[in-house]
């Protein structure tokens, strides 16, 4: 007879809560034991220097606690990845220190005082005006069909009449309800 859910889990938690026996001693060690045992040729990850190759401590059969902590070290002696701030984090700067954060504050930063310096100081080179500035002062390229007398007469004039006239107004729509 087949068992039942219920009882697969009743007799798996009544399992459970047996004493574990020990395991005798001749068995090969497992495999997360394996995995611990630290090669003979590795070095102290603190020891590492900049030029260090880092190269053994990712071998297969290396514990990954003591790979991590090799690459931590070795990201932490790199200036480049040490010394990172990322202008899109805002925890990344000090916020409540005047001039904490670069560009903003009292004070422009100072690369923007140089470039306004800079402007003041020097010349201005005149730009070629643009192909757009061209056409505009060159005006239009055809001339007119009619003078603007007979574009005047040209036009219609409309009905005193007809301008006195309220437009019609779109029906009211109130939808289901009605007001009484």
């Amino acid at each position: 007879m087949s068992e039942g859910f219920l009882d697969r889990w009743s007799r798996r938690k009544r399992t459970a809560d047996l004493p574990k026996q020990e395991e005798p001693a001749s068995e090969p060690p497992s495999k997360i034991e394996a995995e611990e045992e630290v090669p003979a040729d590795l070095p102290d990850p603190e020891s590492l220097t900049a030029e260090s190759d880092i190269t053994v401590f990712l071998r297969k059969g290396v514990p990954a606690a003591l790979r991590n902590a090799a690459l931590r070290r070795m990201w932490a002696l790199d200036p480049v990845i040490s010394n990172h701030r990322d202008v899109a984090v805002d925890y990344a700067w000090d916020w409540n220190t005047p001039g904490g954060v670069p560009g903003n504050g009292v004070a422009p930063a100072p690369e923007t005082i140089q470039r306004m310096v800079r402007d003041l100081l020097e010349p201005r080179q005149e730009l070629p005006p643009s192909p757009v500035e061209q056409a505009m002062e060159e005006g239009p390229k055809q001339p007119d069909p009619l003078p603007a007398d007979e574009r005047k007469a040209a036009l219609p004039t409309p009905d005193p009449e007809v301008l006195l006239e309220e437009p019609p107004r779109p029906p009211r729509r109130h939808g289901g309800a009605r007001p009484v």
